[in-house]
């Protein structure tokens, strides 16, 4: 509808103005310099709307071609970055397949038609490393750091490739300093928290596991892993005196200080120590706690000491537990280490008659030939030797 009265009001525009032109078609003198140019109104303003929409075409063709190569300019652009991302893709996969100098290669290339080329010559700097080639990887990091690549990432890599190589010292330097500057990066925690376990600094890991959980830079149970790796580092590490020992039980982690393995470790440091009295209280508050097969055969261990009532303790545990296989071998060990022959064997006999255990058997064959009964110790070694290596009387099991 619009279209059509815009029609119409063009069509009465022109027959007013063709009208008003053929009543009186106008003069019009241009002079300039002695030179005298005339004509009709109605040819001049002609002229003037056809000079107006031949610039407005021309305009429209100069913003056309412009946008022509405008367009092809952005479709270069995209045709390297695809180029570019497929060489990086490339790159990876030599890289993982070990041919280090094709995967060199990629990348430089691939950097060469990138606008961001930080990726790709980080990537050429650890090709490079694996090569053994530190002037090429030097040379890569510099480019990549004019390139626009952060400190951090330089770093980063830097310490990833020095870690790789086993340049802990190289790698502390680099991570030493990011540490102090980002204590909160992420990838900064989990590279520091690999070096310090490769360098056995447990107490850092220690200090560093709240900001490893709250940046949530390893999931939760690799930080429980290495948690329980650190503090067993500790407690190994510890000076072999009581009180060093329980200072290092005392800092624990609650879900840690009832684990049978750390309570094994304290008990078997101090025996390390001589601290034998201390060990075996150690292991009965323990078992009070926890009545577990591991804490009860560490306790079977002690060395015999003249104070030490392990043997005693062992018998009261017996009245409340008469059919406890793991008690009875507990109290059989005891017994031969009080060289009590008679009663070890009868502790011996009816442990295994509840459960054989090749190392039980083993047991048996020293008490019965310490008693001069070579027959039943040569029996006693046959079938701990046959329970050892899987073989019933019908044969191999499985067979």
């Amino acid at each position: 509808m619009r279209l059509i009265l815009a029609l119409i009001v063009a069509i009465a525009l022109g027959m007013g103005v063709a009208w008003t032109f053929d009543r009186d078609p106008g003069v019009v003198v241009l002079s300039y310099e002695g030179w005298v140019v005339q004509t009709s109104l109605s040819l001049w303003l002609s002229a003037t709307l056809l000079l107006a929409l031949a610039a407005f075409l021309l305009f429209k063709l100069c913003g056309w071609l412009l946008g022509i190569g405008l367009a092809v300019r952005w479709w270069c652009q995209k045709h390297n970055e695809v180029v570019a991302q497929r060489l990086l893709g490339e790159g990876f996969e030599r890289l993982a397949e070990g041919d280090l100098l094709e995967a060199e290669r990629l990348f430089v290339k691939g950097a060469a038609r990138a606008q961001q080329p930080v990726l790709h010559y980080l990537a050429a700097a650890q090709a490079a490393d694996r090569c053994q080639d530190i002037a090429d990887r030097d040379r890569y990091l510099a480019q990549a750091r004019q390139a626009g690549a952060s400190h951090l990432a330089v770093q980063v890599t830097i310490a990833e490739i020095a870690l790789k190589d086993g340049r802990l010292e190289d790698a502390r330097s680099a991570l030493d300093g990011l540490y102090r500057r980002l204590p909160r990066q992420p990838q900064v925690l989990r590279l520091l928290a690999r070096l310090s376990e490769l360098r056995e600094d447990w107490q850092r890991i220690i200090e560093i596991l709240p900001r490893l959980r709250a940046r949530h830079a390893l999931p939760a149970a690799d930080c429980d892993a290495l948690e329980t790796r650190a503090w067993q580092g500790l407690l190994k590490g510890a000076p072999r005196e009581p009180s060093a020992l329980s200072r290092v039980m005392r800092r624990l982690p609650r879900r840690l200080q009832d684990d049978p393995a750390f309570l094994l470790g304290q008990a078997r440091a101090l025996v390390e120590a001589d601290a034998i009295i201390e060990a075996e209280s150690l292991l009965r508050r323990s078992l009070a706690r926890q009545w577990r097969a591991e804490l009860l055969a560490a306790y079977a261990e002690l060395p015999v000491r003249p104070k030490l009532r392990a043997l005693e303790q062992a018998e009261i545990w017996l009245k409340d537990r008469p059919e406890d296989a793991d008690l009875h071998a507990c109290l059989a060990r005891l017994c031969m280490h009080n060289s009590l022959w008679a009663q070890a064997r009868r502790h011996l006999d009816l442990a295994i008659a509840r459960r054989a255990e090749p190392r039980w058997l083993h047991w048996l064959t020293e008490t019965l030939n310490a008693l001069g009964e070579e027959g039943g110790a040569a029996d006693a070694s046959r079938r701990g030797l046959a329970l050892a290596v899987g073989v019933t009387g019908r044969g191999l099991i499985g067979r």
